[in-house]
């Protein structure tokens, strides 16, 4: 037995296993199977690099709810800088404080998505949201991973990045030291509207998500070799011409 150094006790202390919570709420989706095709298709065509057979793709289309923890609440920061001075050393050292409310800061608790991708979904409508009972919710989801306090911890690191950016814009400084204090710190976990895209490439999987709520969507489409090619003999016959034109 392990043996404290400080009154030689072997006790140990059962600190339990924390249950993982799965969301009561859910954010019913608003945007349909044709409406989430047409987003499949604004996609296609919003990057003209890609090749004009990808409007015909025909992707799987997979309404899914996703898990995820929404927080909210008020930082407090204290920093140390150095920032432009007009001194020999080109610096001076500056203190100060700044407080900071968010809401709506969301910590991914599944595996379906990435946290890039949640991200650019971002922001949902959470004051639609309604109570979740999956014996009435045809669409498929997928249970939560994270424990309220892991999920609490990423909020908190995702909060202080935030509010580092922010503080970062406010006083440009070229170094700086931040402590922050958490108040009111809230979190709940719920269920997120999504549509999964999938379709192949040449034989390259791809996938392009989609907000069921917004229409909102993220993903990288494939390269038309083509299409690059083209462009760059075009640009290089429209210099030449201008080039001969200068001669």
């Amino acid at each position: 037995m392990p043996r404290c150094i400080f009154c030689d006790s072997e006790a140990l202390i059962d600190s339990g296993v924390e249950s993982i919570e799965q969301p009561d709420v859910w954010l019913p989706f608003v945007v349909d199977g044709p409406d989430a095709s047409s987003r499949f298709e604004d996609f296609a065509k919003s990057r003209w690099y890609y090749p004009s057979a990808l409007k015909k793709a025909g992707p799987k289309l997979q309404p899914i709810l996703v898990p995820a923890w929404v927080w909210s609440g008020r930082i407090e920061s204290h920093y140390a800088a150095l920032v432009s001075a007009h001194t020999k050393s080109g610096k001076q050292p500056q203190t100060g404080q700044d407080t900071l409310s968010c809401t709506d800061i969301l910590i991914l608790s599944g595996s379906r998505l990435t946290r890039a991708e949640l991200k650019a979904l971002a922001p949902y409508a959470f004051e639609q949201a309604e109570p979740f009972n999956a014996d009435e919710v045809e669409v498929p989801f997928e249970l939560s991973h994270l424990t309220r306090s892991v999920a609490r911890a990423e909020a908190k690191e995702a909060l202080s990045a935030y509010h580092r950016k922010h503080i970062t814009r406010l006083i440009s400084p070229e170094e700086m030291n931040i402590a922050s204090l958490y108040h009111d710190l809230e979190g709940r976990p719920v269920l997120l509207p999504v549509y999964i895209c999938s379709y192949r490439y040449k034989d390259t999987p791809y996938r392009l998500v989609i907000n069921g709520q917004n229409g909102e969507y993220v993903g990288k489409g494939p390269t038309s070799v083509i299409k690059i090619v083209l462009a760059l003999v075009a640009a290089l016959a429209f210099f030449g011409g201008i080039g001969a034109l200068l001669q």
